[in-house]
């Protein structure tokens, strides 16, 4: 805020889970969070599948880190409105917002004690969840992570598009 001296608090606005970036294009704000929530598994496989018949559809939970971009207009500074909550299984890992498109990149341990192994999803409101496929490089790691690159345009209506990636662990992001 410039000139510093005359900023003031225009409005507040109270988000779910832990806040862990902001980007700020024209009279939009996305705001990214972390926290935990739970998703629905089929049991159809392994030791699960074996005690439900084939016929029976068996839902069971699981919990793991999600990460939001809450997209808000700020057209009226004083009433910011929540235009979009996008949901990517995983916990934030990075973003980049470049021209008005953003990037968001979240991780999720890819777990080895189900079957199938639950995949990440990307949630768009009400929509059915994307499933990205998932792509995987032919070399061993010593642990798998997913990492989902999640892109999406902060105004207007154009597409989600989300891609997985199988690797191992990483903590450095060059764009």
């Amino acid at each position: 805020a410039y000139p510093a001296a005359k900023a003031r608090v225009v409005s507040e606005t109270k988000v779910d889970g832990t806040p862990c970036n902001l980007f700020l294009s024209g009279d939009h704000i996305v705001v990214f969070t972390t926290e935990y929530g739970y998703r629905p598994l089929p049991a159809t496989n392994g030791i699960l599948g074996d005690i439900f018949r084939p016929q029976e559809k068996a839902i069971m939970p699981s919990s793991g880190p999600v990460t939001h971009a809450l997209v808000y207009s700020v057209s009226d500074r004083a009433r910011p409105v929540l235009e979009k909550d996008l949901c990517a299984d995983g916990s934030y890992f990075n973003a980049r917002m470049i021209d008005d498109y953003v990037y968001l990149v979240t991780k999720e341990q890819a777990s080895y004690y189900r079957d199938p192994i639950a995949v990440p999803a990307v949630y768009d409101g009400q929509t059915k969840p994307m499933e990205p496929d998932v792509y995987y490089f032919d070399n061993p790691e010593y642990n798998y992570v997913f990492h989902t690159i999640t892109s999406f345009a902060v105004a207007g209506g154009r597409d989600v598009r989300s891609e997985t990636f199988l690797m191992g662990q990483t903590n450095t992001m060059y764009v």
